[in-house]
């Protein structure tokens, strides 16, 4: 029977076999399904994809058929093997697969935060935050300013303090009071806490802080391409109300520093606040859809 058209032949499928180590000489290749390509698999280190295809592992449906134990035997995946397994699931199967457990402090309510820097700097000019109700607050930095209040929506004020710590402490503030969690997004907003916030913010918080982005990582798989909050956000069919991008919100906070724009400054709330209700989306959903 002819080759496929862009199949190796069994002649070369043999040569690249007896290449695989000896202790690999056992293991599964199940035929070629569908056109789903490894490439969709995000994270997956170089060594594991070369590894993979060095066995003739080209497609998400021959990684669905084998076991997590399986994927193991190859260079780069060892403790990464389930959450392949379970992205390559998801695409095939186009639906969330749960391979993980969602601890139980992350199913508690809490605060949900989210912070904007100036470029090439951890200092904030805005903060943003909510209780897991959706109730919204934010705080704008406006050097030499005096703390002040305005609206920025119809149901958005935001605090305008003079510098960033100013803006850490009136956030600390306002999530004072009690132990429960402060859920954000990658360990950025960590970081830039430890790094310029004073340090009894960061004292009174930091044992508070919990990274949904590593959570959502290590429990279940979407068929998606990355795992920033836009694209995880898009997927449970959350819209931003302005633009998706930070630097179009800089510069409009630019705009408001510098001219008094107050148009500007509203729609670099609103990416403000939509990245704090993004956050709060894939918070509920998890909580929701979780196993009990």
């Amino acid at each position: 029977m002819p080759s496929l058209p862009g199949r190796k032949s069994d002649a070369e499928m043999n040569s690249e076999t007896e290449a695989i180590d000896a202790d690999q000489s056992n293991l599964r290749r199940p035929a070629i399904q569908s056109s789903l390509g490894v490439a969709l698999l995000s994270g997956l280190h170089v060594k594991a994809r070369a590894h993979l295809r060095q066995a003739g592992i080209i497609t998400l449906d021959q990684i669905v058929a084998m076991r997590p134990e399986d994927l193991m035997q190859f260079k780069g995946i060892k403790t990464t093997a389930h959450a392949i397994h379970a992205s390559a699931r998801a695409w095939v199967e186009q639906r969330p697969i749960w391979y993980g457990e969602l601890p139980e402090p992350a199913r508690q309510g809490g605060w949900i935060f989210d912070i904007e820097t100036i470029p090439y700097s951890d200092k904030v000019w805005s903060i943003g935050w909510s209780d897991d109700q959706g109730n919204s607050n934010i705080v704008l930095v406006r050097p030499g300013s005096q703390r002040t209040g305005f609206f920025v929506g119809d149901h958005l004020a935001a605090v305008v303090v003079p510098t960033p710590e100013n803006a850490w402490e009136v956030f600390a503030d306002s999530v004072s009071g009690s132990d429960s969690l402060i859920y954000h997004w990658t360990n950025f907003d960590a970081g830039v806490m430890k790094n310029t916030a004073p340090e009894g913010v960061w004292t009174e918080l930091n044992h508070r802080l919990h990274d949904l982005h590593g959570t959502f990582n290590h429990t279940v798989k979407f068929p998606i391409r990355s795992t920033s909050l836009k694209v995880v956000a898009a997927y449970l069919d959350f819209a931003y109300a302005e633009y998706e991008r930070w630097d179009l919100a800089y510069r409009d906070y630019k705009m408001w520093l510098l001219r008094g724009d107050v148009q500007a400054i509203q729609r670099a709330c609103a990416y403000q606040h939509d990245d704090v209700k993004a956050t709060l989306l894939v918070w509920k959903w998890l909580v929701e859809n979780a196993a009990k």
